[in-house]
This record gives C-alpha cells, structure tokens and sequence, in this order.
C-alpha cells in the first residue's frame, strides 16, 4: 500500500510541477477552497467574484457539482457530465487540499 500511495504522489506531483502556476495564482484567493482530486484541480468558495480569473486560467465550470475544475493531465480522456458526486469521486480518487500558510510553501 504504501508503494502505491508513493506511486500516487509521484504522479500528482508532476502532473502539478507543470501547472505550478494553475494552482499558485489561485493560492492568495482565501475565500477559494482548492482540491487536487486525481489528475483534477477542484475550485468552490466564493467561486463567483473570481470567476474571469478562473476563466483566464483555463478552469471549467462543472454546472452539476457548482465547482470549477482543471484538468492536470492535457492527453487525459475522460467523459464529461458524469452523475457522480464530488464526494465519490473524492472517495475514488483521493482527495487533497492545498492551502498557503505560514509553514506551506506554494506547490512547485
């Protein structure tokens, strides 16, 4: 299991490398909760007032969960407009929150 789980970050963690800047620009944003699900970025909060900036990042909005979302792996097939629940795709997949604080460093 914990090659697995080692395996996971590994793959989460360069699939991020590249899109520092997807997550980053969005990290100053405190009224933004921002989920890494699989290979997805998540956005909810006050996804509203931010909207154009999300829009200008490239995210998508996801009408049937309200929340945002961005694809960190660009040859990634997968079927838009899936009934699942957020919360069942987060026990699927696995679910990460990213947050700046004090002792968090921005992801790289």
């Amino acid at each position: 299991m914990q090659e697995i789980n080692s395996e996971y970050e590994e793959k989460i963690k360069t699939a991020t490398q590249g899109n520092s800047n997807i997550i980053n620009e969005l990290l100053d944003i405190e009224s933004l909760i921002i989920e890494i699900i699989g290979v997805f970025v998540w956005v909810s909060g006050d996804t509203r007032t931010h909207k154009e900036k999300l829009k200008e990042l490239g995210y998508r909005y996801s009408s049937n969960k309200k929340m945002w979302y961005y694809v960190l792996k660009k040859d990634l097939k997968y079927r838009r407009g899936t009934k699942r629940t957020i919360e069942q795709i987060k026990n699927k997949y696995g679910c990460r929150t990213v947050s700046k604080n004090k002792d968090q460093k921005k992801i790289a």
